[in-house]
């Protein structure tokens, strides 16, 4: 390329252009498209522990022994 002159304003743009296309086609798509909502080998909630959602509620037994003493 440097061959026929210094990097123009407009390479830099076609390769941004490029670069955000193979993003949305090889990240953004296929995890949109390839997402299994109604999956039989979700997470429990214990197993996400702090990590589940504000709106769920909390696991009635998540394994955990709680001291006894003071």
């Amino acid at each position: 390329m440097r061959a026929r002159g210094p990097i123009r304003r407009s390479d830099w743009l076609k390769s941004l252009g490029v670069l955000a296309a193979w993003a949305a086609i090889g990240v953004a798509a296929p995890n949109v498209l390839g997402a299994d909502k109604n999956s039989t080998n979700a997470f429990t909630p214990a197993q996400m522990g702090p990590f589940r959602a504000a709106h769920q509620d909390p696991p009635a037994d998540q394994g955990v022994v709680r001291s006894t003493s003071a």
